[in-house]
């Protein structure tokens, strides 16, 4: 599948990305498909920074398992480690589970990783807290404070089927919707700033701040599709993002929302 340079450049310049990489796609073929051919675009982005990379931060979803599915084993990378950037929800889809995810890279890329033995949501902010000060959990956390990288997938708007591996319940997400609430990164729903909504759902979820994801220099955001527009927006706006992998159709979508369209 080709690359469409003219909306790479385009995009760099609307947004301030560091790199875009944007593949051709029919999205008359459906999501499925298209999730595999970002998969396979972000797979093969990651030799051009894994070789001078120390610690790979890896979100969850979709894409993130079509990229790991579509890696293919090369060389042993022993000098890199892949840390978890969210807990675990142990239910439903567990392909697409971060520990599972980690550990399915690491084998692939012939390097070291780190579970992050939390649930993704813990009933309360202080059930959160206990856990965050145990030792083995903080041997994983800590990590997130010295990133490299971090390749994570830009969630789709605000739904009960979007969250359906999570316990939030249906007046969470109302409320989510009621503040804005554009998608997720990481899991945290944010509003077309970029700003995570201060929600009990955010509060409780183990994933990396995003104030700590920005910190990060290499920062891949893959995602494509009409309904994650609003989301990739807030994404590459706000620097939670500063690669974004993504389709033409969606790019174009997204130049045009930025007064910068292309025919």
């Amino acid at each position: 599948v080709q690359r469409n340079h003219e909306l790479e450049e385009g995009l760099k310049t609307a947004y301030g990305l560091t790199q875009a990489v944007v593949a051709e796609a029919d999205l008359t073929q459906g999501e499925e498909t298209l999730y595999k051919l970002l998969g396979k675009k972000a797979a093969a982005f990651l030799p051009e920074i894994l070789p001078d990379c120390g610690s790979l931060g890896l979100g969850c979803g979709i894409t993130v398992h079509e990229t790991v599915s579509s890696l293919v084993p090369g060389p042993e990378l022993s000098q890199l480690q892949l840390v978890a950037m969210m807990g675990g929800w142990g239910v439903r889809a567990m392909e697409r589970d971060t520990n599972r995810l980690i550990a399915d890279m690491g084998k692939k890329l012939r390097c070291n990783f780190h579970y992050l033995l939390l649930p993704a949501l813990a009933s309360s902010e202080e059930v959160l807290e206990l856990f965050l000060r145990e030792p083995q959990i903080r041997l994983s956390v800590e990590l997130w404070d010295s990133l490299d990288a971090a390749l994570f997938s830009i969630g789709p708007e605000v739904s009960a089927a979007n969250f359906a591996y999570l316990p939030i319940s249906g007046d969470e997400l109302n409320e989510a919707r009621a503040r804005g609430g554009v998608g997720d990164v990481l899991g945290r729903i944010i509003n077309a700033d970029g700003n995570e909504l201060d929600i009990r759902f955010n509060r409780c979820l183990s994933s990396t701040p995003l104030g700590l994801l920005q910190k990060v220099p290499v920062r891949i955001g893959v995602g494509g599709g009409r309904l994650k527009i609003e989301c990739i927006k807030a994404a590459i706006r706000s620097g939670l993002a500063n690669i974004l992998i993504t389709d033409s159709d969606t790019g174009r979508t997204l130049l045009v929302t930025a007064g910068n369209g292309l025919v």
